[in-house]
């Protein structure tokens, strides 16, 4: 039944994650409604669930910048190289062995 009622509730969304995620956090509601009347102990997991994603979002976020560091050196490294090949080109055509349209060839 349950899975039943997933499938017509995912293909009725165009995004199923959204779907998924909306289902996911429902069910993780009503499951720490029933322990927080019965046990009182959905705080710690609410506290374990938000620490774990606090965890796997600073090492996205170590990666992210690591990535965003080597993307921005790549970079730099075509810029000056084409800095470079630039004013190499305008340096030969002021001494005269080569003409403008041969630079660019």
């Amino acid at each position: 039944m349950f899975l039943l009622n997933f499938h017509v509730f995912c293909g009725l969304l165009v995004n199923c994650r959204t779907a998924a995620w909306n289902l996911f956090v429902s069910l993780i509601l009503y499951v720490c409604t029933a322990v927080v009347s019965m046990l009182f102990v959905c705080v710690y997991y609410r506290n374990l669930l938000i620490f774990n994603f606090i965890v796997i979002n600073r090492k996205s976020l170590t990666r992210a910048h690591l990535q965003g560091a080597s993307f921005g050196l790549s970079e730099a490294f075509m810029f000056f190289a084409n800095a470079a090949a630039f004013r190499y080109g305008g340096y030969l055509v002021e001494e005269g062995e080569m003409t403008f349209d041969e630079v660019f060839k």
